[in-house]
C-alpha cells in the first residue's frame, strides 16, 4: 500500500476548499436573487392593504390619498415609473364592489452558468397585487 505524501494532501485540501467556497457563493447569489421579488411583493402588499382600508372608508381613492400612496411607495424604495395604480376615482355606493390593483415591474438578475462561465441574465418580473372589498359608506 502506498502512502500519500503530506504535500499532496495539502494541495487537494486547498482545491476542495476553493470548490466548496465557490459553490456556496454561487448558491447564495442564486437564492438572494430569487428571494428579491418576494420581498418586493410583501412590501407592495402592505401598501395595498393599508390603502384598501382608506378606499373602503371613502368609497374611492381621493387625489390626496393617491399622492400619499405614491409618497409612501417612494419612501419604501419603489420606482414610481414602474408602478401602475388602478383604483376607483369616483365614490361608490354602500355595498358596491371596489377593485384596487397595484402593478410593479422589477428586473431580476439570475445567475446563468454556460460553458464553465457564470453570467447574469435579466428577467422582467411583474408583481400584481389585487384587493377587492365593498364600500362601507
Amino acid at each position: 500500500m502506498k502512502k500519500l505524501k503530506k504535500g499532496n494532501t495539502v494541495i487537494s485540501l486547498v482545491i476542495i476548499v476553493i470548490l466548496c467556497v465557490s459553490f456556496i457563493s454561487i448558491m447564495g447569489t442564486y437564492v438572494v436573487s430569487n428571494i428579491t421579488p418576494y420581498i418586493w411583493y410583501e412590501k407592495l402588499n402592505y401598501l395595498a392593504l393599508k390603502y384598501m382600508f382608506i378606499i373602503e372608508r371613502y368609497g374611492y381613492l381621493t387625489v390626496d390619498e393617491k399622492q400619499r400612496l405614491i409618497n409612501d411607495a417612494k419612501l419604501i424604495g419603489f420606482d414610481i415609473e414602474k408602478m401602475k395604480i388602478v383604483a376607483p376615482d369616483t365614490s361608490k355606493e354602500y355595498g358596491e364592489l371596489i377593485e384596487f390593483t397595484i402593478t410593479y415591474d422589477i428586473e431580476q438578475r439570475l445567475p446563468l452558468m454556460e460553458k464553465g462561465k457564470i453570467d447574469f441574465r435579466n428577467k422582467l418580473v411583474h408583481i400584481v397585487i389585487r384587493k377587492n372589498s365593498y364600500s362601507k359608506i
